[in-house]
């Protein structure tokens, strides 16, 4: 519980008090007619001052009220690296929190890089952010300003999750600013086993001195991009770059959202699917049995889904399915085309004759199934 004590106004009010006691007690030296209109004024400005400084601490009771613990981050897709030239949080009260930068980024779309513990241990979070970055595949600068949806980003932080990691509550403690080719930009609020994305922009290509990237004369800027280059990449990944195969807009899709949930039908159902990994850089949970705020929100298309169940006669079985995009964005769209409804993505596990269990995976809703045609499975 957090307590605010008001002590400049007992203070006033103590005053205001002894100005009574001396009008009731007669006290002429304090209270001579000639000095009552000044004793008036007096009370007038005790008031206006106790209303005032009340009206400050209450605000102040607020501001620290609304300060968390909470670190900035990076990320950029895996095989097209980027780097942050320079990036700021910034909060309506006039502080800010800069964006780690490093010479090149490419750990994946959503993988936060960098942690700098900087500044106070609570501050406020931010309500808009700017960056600048540069991608080495394209060799082009991106930049921009953007407001950030703060009631939304202050109720994430304010809230509290159950995470099946810890088996305990949990809160969000991190921010990520991710960007890609093309200039696609995205931060997440994230937390122990979860990360939701808060927003989503376009940057704009921009000239910027080639000295912020690197400040040699000496080395010309394209053997500085194709050395970065073939130092971070596998081969395969070089020449996909060299041919120009750059999935431009790809990130967009990974964003698109749809109103579904997952379902377990046939062998014993297990409770609680711990792990679910989206295209576009998201984590989180699904509880069986209560489903925590899944149903609040559309959700964007799983990549990789992870969950145990016990059936008789086996042991537990722990299970994760890794999806091929082109193949569950097609069966997303097409259920999408066929009803407005939601619908599950199910997984129907059942042991055959041999002993061995076996799979089918489909978006299902009423009596629509769309089968998925392209899913990894390890145990």
């Amino acid at each position: 519980m957090h307590i605010c004590i008001i002590r400049p106004t007992i203070a006033l009010l103590e005053w205001n008090r002894v100005l009574s006691m001396a009008n009731a007690n007669g006290c002429t030296t304090m209270v001579s007619k000639t000095n009552k209109i000044a004793v008036k004024i007096i009370r007038k400005i005790v008031f206006f001052l106790t209303l005032k400084m009340t009206l400050l601490t209450l605000t102040g009771c607020e501001t620290s009220m609304n300060k968390f613990d909470w670190l900035a981050s990076e990320s950029a897709p895996e095989g097209f690296p980027m780097r942050i030239i320079e990036g700021n949080f910034y909060d309506s009260k006039g502080g800010s929190l800069y964006i780690p930068t490093k010479a090149g980024i490419h750990h994946g779309w959503g993988t936060a890089v960098s942690t700098h513990i900087v500044g106070a241990d609570k501050k406020p979070l931010p309500n808009r952010f700017d960056i600048l970055c540069f991608s080495y595949a394209e060799n082009v600068f991106y930049g921009g300003e953007f407001d950030l949806p703060y009631e939304h980003i202050l109720a994430l932080f304010k809230s509290k999750y159950y995470s099946p990691r810890t088996a305990e509550d949990a809160t969000f403690r991190k921010l990520v600013a991710g960007v890609t080719p093309g200039g696609y930009v995205t931060v997440w609020a994230v937390g122990i086993g979860r990360q939701i994305e808060v927003f989503k922009g376009q940057l704009d290509k921009i000239d910027v001195p080639w000295t912020r990237v690197l400040d040699n004369p000496n080395v010309s800027r394209e053997d500085y991009i194709e050395s970065s280059l073939k130092e971070a990449l596998s081969d395969v990944q070089y020449q996909q770059i060299k041919q120009g195969k750059i999935p431009f807009g790809i990130w967009e899709k990974y964003a698109q959202r749809f109103p579904w949930k997952p379902k377990v039908i046939g062998l014993d159902s297990p409770d609680l699917i711990r792990d679910i990994e989206f295209f576009n850089g998201e984590r989180d949970y699904y509880s069986l049995d209560h489903g925590n705020d899944w149903n609040d929100r559309e959700h964007t298309i799983p990549q990789k889904l992870t969950f145990k169940w016990k059936a008789d006669g086996l042991s537990a079985v722990k299970a994760t399915f890794t999806f091929d995009f082109d193949d569950i964005s097609r069966a997303f769209n097409e259920i999408k085309q066929q009803t407005q409804a939601p619908f599950y993505l199910t997984f129907d596990i059942q042991r055959q004759k041999n002993g061995r269990i076996a799979y089918a995976i489909n978006l299902t809703s009423e009596d629509i199934i769309v089968p998925l045609r392209k899913v990894g499975i390890e145990h």
